[in-house]
């Protein structure tokens, strides 16, 4: 700020109002959360950070309201394997049945525009977990079903000319 290096301690829990420092002539709360990240030797990555704040009636609605803007974030599409795939697969998700969260995982053999989508039983989309063009090479997306009740639910991968579907079970 104005050139002068500020420092925010990252501890404590806005909801229960616990280990905050608060020696500010406001108040100001903090939540981060990274990694784990991995790379192999001589490998690089961007790496970018967003802070997002949000102000509610309480403290406590401000961390619903960071939550609420955190869930509609786009999701990370990781590039697991740089390797050329000899074809499109779409993997069962693992684990599977999974709560809450998921991995999929899926091989691009060309590049491609792709589309990974979850349908619940009744076919309605509820995430559109990719929709971009992809390189080659073999990714991996998590689905979070935090906000979706238990039950079957499927995902699709389309690429190119490539269709796959399949099915994976949200036991809360």
């Amino acid at each position: 700020l104005n050139g002068v290096p500020r420092k925010f301690v990252f501890n404590g829990d806005p909801e229960t109002n616990t280990g905050w420092l608060m020696n500010f002539q406001f108040d100001v709360r903090f939540s981060m959360s990274t990694g784990p990240l991995y790379l192999a030797n001589n490998q690089s990555t961007s790496i970018t950070i967003v802070i997002i704040a949000a102000r509610g009636t309480s403290n406590l609605n401000s961390v619903t309201r960071l939550k609420q803007i955190a869930a509609s974030l786009p999701i990370p599409v990781i590039n697991i394997n740089n390797e050329i795939p000899d074809k499109f697969i779409l993997y069962q998700n693992y684990p599977n049945p999974f709560n809450p969260t998921t991995n999929i995982i899926f091989d691009i053999p060309k590049q491609s525009y792709s589309k990974l989508i979850v349908y619940d039983i009744l076919g309605r989309e509820i995430a559109l977990l990719v929709n971009k063009e992809l390189g080659v090479g073999s990714y991996k997306v998590s689905f979070n079903g935090s906000s979706y009740p238990s039950g079957v639910y499927f995902y699709k991968l389309q690429a190119d000319e490539f269709t796959d579907i399949k099915k994976m079970l949200l036991i809360k």
